[in-house]
């Protein structure tokens, strides 16, 4: 699986991770990835096209083809990635205020606000599990389960508030969920003994409607 290069902004060191990967396994602090694969890092490195890391510069921009080229210097070089990495940073802080601004409502219309645009229907799902030995007979059985649901909820939730992001919304109406929790799932062995599923599954499904509202 190939490899690509990128930045911990944890511990503030650069590794290489199978794309996709966003957390760094050192220090669970955000990775940021770039797309330059492990090799070609490598292969830049030894042939001196730059002496410092630049996670955030795409293969597509003109700065990596200035680098590949050489004809840009170090110190721009560090320059760009300073300039870059601030401007994720910034995005990221927009995203979460974003986030903690966002409007989640079950009904869809409003006496205060109005809606000035209509994103579309958004989905989401999430599972989470709990053991077989959990007793819901029992106080902390019980507490486990609800707590169970509500990590599910949680997720679709996040979501939820993803798409809507990404749609350039404000806000989720028409919210709704929906509940599914796998039983106990039973199959014959080879001697005729009955084997179960180790884990209850609980499944939350979300949808609503991810739109720009503005108070009257």
């Amino acid at each position: 699986m190939a490899k690509y290069a990128c930045f911990c902004t944890g511990c503030n060191t650069f590794q290489f991770s199978p794309w996709g990967v966003r957390e760094c396994p050192a220090c669970g602090g955000r990775l940021i990835q770039s797309r330059v694969e492990q090799w070609g890092f490598e292969s830049m490195t030894t042939e001196k096209k730059y002496t410092t890391f630049l996670p955030l510069v795409k293969e597509d921009s003109p700065e990596y083809k200035l680098l590949l080229a050489g004809t840009e210097s170090h110190e721009k070089v560090r320059y760009l990635q300073q300039k870059m990495y601030e401007d994720e940073l910034s995005k990221e802080e927009a995203r979460k205020h974003a986030f903690s601004e966002m409007i989640i409502a079950f009904e869809s219309s409003f006496e205060d606000a109005k809606i000035v645009k209509r994103g579309g229907c958004i989905f989401a799902d999430a599972v989470s599990t709990l053991p077989r030995s959990v007793s819901f007979e029992s106080e902390s059985g019980q507490n486990q389960l609800t707590d169970a649901i509500a990590e599910a909820r949680n997720k679709a939730l996040e979501k939820l508030k993803e798409e809507a992001f990404e749609l350039g919304c404000n806000a989720i109406i028409s919210l709704d969920f929906d509940y599914l929790t796998l039983d106990w799932e039973r199959y014959p062995s080879f001697d005729k003994s009955v084997h179960i599923k180790e884990d209850y599954v609980i499944c939350v499904s979300a949808k609503a409607t991810a739109v720009v509202l503005e108070k009257i």
